[in-house]
């Protein structure tokens, strides 16, 4: 099942890519409302996360919409070379065309897997929220006065990839609403 949710955003940039190459004009505006209320929200995600950090976990999960959009304008752009790469070469041969394709293709998908495609399709990297909600937590805490102390499951669920018997491991999407869940009771232990 974690598998299946961690493609899903690789999966909506192609078929978004794809929306977007074929000219579907509700596309675009799509793509950058998407990329706005991400970007809102990761700023609203950062700086609430050292009060109330379930609001944050919330918001920094909309964070995944810059992966699906990228992921599109990165199919899109291959998509289109491959269609019209050997115009830009002035190939005139079949082979020729389907040569300089290729090539092209290659060298391009090959460069944006580099980038940041390759982290999309694995759900890490600096546009997936796990890391986003890490290192927010982290620097929040780092030299906050409310720190929790060493020895406790807060701070655990702040610095630590796994919390005490019986607290989340890792960082996922369960993981993350429990260490925002602690760190909520820590802050407010009377809610």
């Amino acid at each position: 099942m974690n598998s299946v949710i961690t493609g899903l955003p690789a999966l909506l940039g192609v078929i978004g890519g794809i929306l977007i190459l074929v000219g579907a004009t509700w596309a675009w505006p799509i793509a950058v409302g998407c990329l706005i209320l991400a970007f809102v929200a990761r700023s609203v995600g950062k700086r609430v996360i050292g009060q109330f950090p379930i609001l944050a976990f919330w918001a920094i999960n909309m964070w995944i919409l810059t992966a699906i959009v990228i992921m599109a304008f990165a199919t899109a752009g291959i998509l289109w070379l491959t269609i019209h790469a050997p115009e830009l070469f002035g190939a005139t041969s079949d082979s020729t065309k389907q040569a300089l394709s290729g090539a092209l293709v290659g060298a391009v998908t090959a460069y944006l897997a580099l980038l940041w495609t390759k982290d999309i399709s694995a759900g890490e990297g600096i546009f997936w929220p796990s890391t986003l909600f890490r290192t927010s937590l982290r620097a929040e805490f780092v030299s906050n006065p409310r720190r929790p102390e060493h020895d406790t499951m807060a701070y655990e669920a702040i610095f630590q990839d796994r919390v005490r018997a019986g607290g989340p491991s890792g960082w996922g999407f369960k993981a993350r609403l429990a260490r925002a869940k602690i760190i909520g009771v820590y802050l407010n232990p009377g809610a």
